[in-house]
């Protein structure tokens, strides 16, 4: 089995759900780019992740695979900007959704996007803060 891969940061990009329990997510990283991973239980326990996954939410996770090639597994993640500012605002939410979707079409999976990152990073910090 693969050694688990720790990120130190990661936006939350997506989320899908997947079957009744599991949730499919999405993030940007600089070191990786584009990165999906299996959050299994997220969407049936609230101990597993807890309020952890949020969109727009910068993170820093756990992650494993089974095999080379295979979809991650999400085993932990843990906050460090949740920009809860974003949900009071329906045009900085959607201008934060907008940027989300350029940073998935530009990314390339499994290649760094240094750049990308932080100019998504900072452009959700000045959504939240209502610089935006």
């Amino acid at each position: 089995m693969p050694p688990p891969l720790a990120v130190a940061e990661a936006i939350l990009l997506r989320q899908v759900n997947v079957g009744e329990a599991n949730r499919l997510v999405e993030f940007l990283t600089p070191e990786h780019g584009l990165l999906s991973a299996l959050a299994r239980g997220a969407r049936a326990s609230r101990r597993r992740f807890g309020g952890t996954l949020e969109l727009y939410a910068t993170l820093a996770l756990q992650l494993q695979s089974a095999r080379v090639g295979a979809p991650y597994i999400l085993q932990a993640a843990d906050v460090q900007e949740l920009r809860l500012p974003l949900r009071r605002n329906f045009d900085a939410l959607s201008r934060a959704g907008c940027l989300c979707q350029c940073a998935r079409a530009l990314a390339a999976p499994s290649q760094a996007a240094p750049r990308l990152y932080f100019v998504l990073r900072r452009a959700l910090d000045a959504c939240s803060d209502g610089r935006a």
